[in-house]
């Protein structure tokens, strides 16, 4: 079995395509999975970034390449064509293994030897992200309530944040980013 890694090409759209050869035989992505495949892993990576650690990218960036190798083993059981398309059905097995099954324990596994506790970003991470640097618990409240979330979750969260280093309470109802 000659491998070799995925091809990147880009057209005159800048739409881009990967594929990967196998023995003289092509697995692709079908043009309906390849944006959702590159969203879900620019925003698992956005999210990784902000944690600014490397080998959290790298963890990323590995779980796409495992996407591919999966999808591509899946549609290599199920066909003996020279060209593969992955099925909606193949990729829908693949990233679920990887996004919700495979980072969710690489991350587990990485924090239990660093002795840390990253998660992937959730919508009231991202959201803090999007705080100014200082901030006062009204500014948190129309800020929670603009993006969704229920006003009692934001105390949690502060709470959340303030334990784990990353929020310092200045005084009661001030807040300061670390």
């Amino acid at each position: 079995m000659i491998a070799t890694y995925p091809k990147v090409t880009k057209d005159k759209n800048n739409h881009y395509s990967v594929s990967f050869y196998v023995d003289g035989k092509r697995f692709r992505f079908s043009k309906y999975q390849e944006e959702p495949f590159a969203e879900m892993f620019q925003t698992a990576l956005e999210d990784v970034m902000i944690l600014n650690d490397e080998n959290l990218v790298s963890l990323v960036t590995r779980g796409g390449l495992m996407v591919f190798k999966i999808a591509m083993i899946l549609s290599a059981l199920r066909s003996d064509d020279k060209e593969m398309v992955c099925s909606d059905e193949d990729f829908r097995i693949a990233t679920t293994l990887v996004l919700d099954v495979y980072l969710k324990h690489n991350l587990h596994i990485y924090n239990q030897l660093n002795k840390r506790s990253y998660t992937l970003v959730k919508p009231q991470e991202r959201l803090f992200n999007e705080m100014p640097k200082s901030f006062t618990t009204k500014e948190a409240l129309e800020w929670v309530k603009k993006a969704g979330f229920k006003a009692r979750s934001i105390q949690n969260f502060l709470d959340s944040l303030m334990k784990s280093g990353r929020l310092l309470r200045e005084k009661k109802g001030f807040y300061t980013k670390k």
